[in-house]
């Protein structure tokens, strides 16, 4: 395999395409990243055997053929050269790979594994085809991930429900103690249904990826995985198997105390707060009371005392209820609107709360048992 590239076009691709690189796989080639080159293209892929992301470049191909080189080193040395156009030449023998990167007068050699070695996913067969826009989908993304436990044993906990009816897609994410919904709309190509829970680590990155994008994002669902993809660059990602909380069985559709009140000044108050209110597991306790059309935000602990009052429009009951503060200020940063409605079913019920402007988001949470 020999090709020629720019080095700015190397390190931009680079920069994606290791996002996906294995530290801790036993596999040791899933360390390096593999290469192929045909028709005047590079692609670069790098994978977990979770999610496997592809980034395509232009190059100038003067012998095709793949190769895996050793990820970090190759991103590394890569980034350090010298601007301009960069020869790689890649050869096979006795099951070994080395690949002689020449820039100017000088050269660098990397030892690898051979291409056929990298392992692949089972492509998809006639696969779901939808289309949104890169904004719809990061949004709903960001505005529900962090409603996510990465680190929960169970499977479902770890990654969002993809929920499409028709050409509407309903995100949601949940830990079992929060929950988070978001709502937007798609281009579903076949109109079917659809009920798919992604790893969030997946759409995490790929939100990041498209961040700012005008391109739409294409996504291909099959019975295993998931296929996003651009013109450029493609993320696969492992469906997780299992059965999502019922999660419109858990959210009110009535309430005892009713709240209107403004986002900022409300997330001003808890960031104070939770200067004070750590206990000795780690969990930020805030408890609110409200009543006359004012709510009263206090912590205390060891290391001191937060008493703060926010005039809200109230209806409803007198509520006194505790929450950890670090759920409701994950929220509040992820929400986007000035004005919140939030609904109360009595101090240990849950707790909703929704932007005044629109149905298309919610946030619920537990409170605390105190």
């Amino acid at each position: 395999m020999q090709f020629s590239a720019i080095k700015e076009n190397l390190t931009d691709a680079l920069q994606i395409v290791q996002r996906a690189l294995s530290s801790k796989n036993t596999m040791a080639i899933l360390s390096g990243i593999h290469l192929t080159c045909d028709r005047d293209q590079l692609t670069m892929t790098a994978s977990d055997l979770e999610v496997r992301l592809e980034v395509t470049v232009p190059v100038e191909v003067i012998e095709p053929g793949e190769t895996v080189v050793q990820g970090r080193g190759f991103t590394d040395l890569v980034r350090r050269l010298p601007d301009g156009r960069i020869i790689f030449h890649n050869t096979s023998k006795d099951g070994a790979d080395h690949m002689t990167i020449s820039y100017g007068d000088n050269t660098a050699d990397l030892y690898g594994w051979p291409g056929r070695e990298y392992p692949t996913f089972p492509p998809a067969v006639s696969p779901a085809e939808v289309t949104l826009t890169a904004k719809d989908f990061s949004e709903a993304v960001s505005h529900t991930a962090f409603a996510v436990n990465a680190d929960e044993v169970r499977p479902v906990f770890t990654g969002l429900l993809f929920q499409i009816r028709g050409h509407e897609l309903t995100v949601v994410g949940t830990d079992s103690f929060r929950l988070a919904k978001k709502i937007t709309v798609l281009n579903n190509k076949n109109g079917a249904d659809h009920d798919l829970i992604i790893p969030v680590r997946a759409l995490n990155e790929w939100a990041r990826i498209v961040s700012g994008s005008e391109d739409p994002v294409e996504l291909e669902i099959s019975d295993r995985q998931v296929l996003f993809k651009t013109a450029q660059i493609r993320l696969l990602a492992q469906r997780i198997r299992g059965d999502f909380p019922p999660f419109d069985k858990v959210i009110p559709t009535g309430w005892q105390t009713y709240v209107k009140l403004e986002r900022k000044p409300l997330l001003d108050a808890l960031d104070r707060a939770t200067l004070f209110s750590r206990e000795k597991d780690g969990t930020f306790v805030v408890t609110f009371h409200i009543e006359n059309n004012l709510l009263h935000i206090s912590t205390a602990s060891d290391y001191g005392k937060v008493d703060e009052h926010l005039p809200v429009y109230q209806e409803g009951e007198v509520i006194d209820i505790s929450f950890n503060a670090r759920y409701l200020i994950d929220a509040l940063k992820a929400m986007d609107d000035s004005h919140l409605d939030v609904t109360f079913n009595g101090s240990m019920g849950p707790c909703v709360m929704k932007p005044q402007a629109g149905e298309d988001y919610l946030y619920l949470i537990l409170p605390l048992r105190r």
